[in-house]
């Protein structure tokens, strides 16, 4: 399963920091083109907690959207509960 949502620009661009170019079929707009491979800094309440963590996603940049497959939405969920372990065991 692919999952495809729009980046915040104006929060995230000066977050998002490129790991990986790679020239591919992009599964987002369907063109071939370069996609990256970005982490971004990401934020969202876990527990009742507020847990900042970085996440791992592919960019269109055609598009202007991210994109997150199985295996980046579980390395992110990982990253998020880490966090939170991290943030509860000061």
């Amino acid at each position: 399963m692919i999952t495809y949502f729009r980046k915040n620009q104006k929060e995230q661009e000066s977050d998002m920091k490129v790991l990986k170019k790679e020239r591919k079929l992009c599964v987002c707009c369907m063109e071939e083109h370069e996609v990256l491979t970005v982490r971004v800094k990401e934020s969202n309440t876990f527990q009742g907690l507020k847990v900042e963590y970085n996440a791992i996603y592919e960019y269109c940049e055609v598009a202007d959207q991210y994109i997150a497959s199985d295996d980046m939405i579980s390395a992110n969920v990982r990253a998020l509960k880490d966090a939170y372990e991290k943030s509860t065991h000061k």
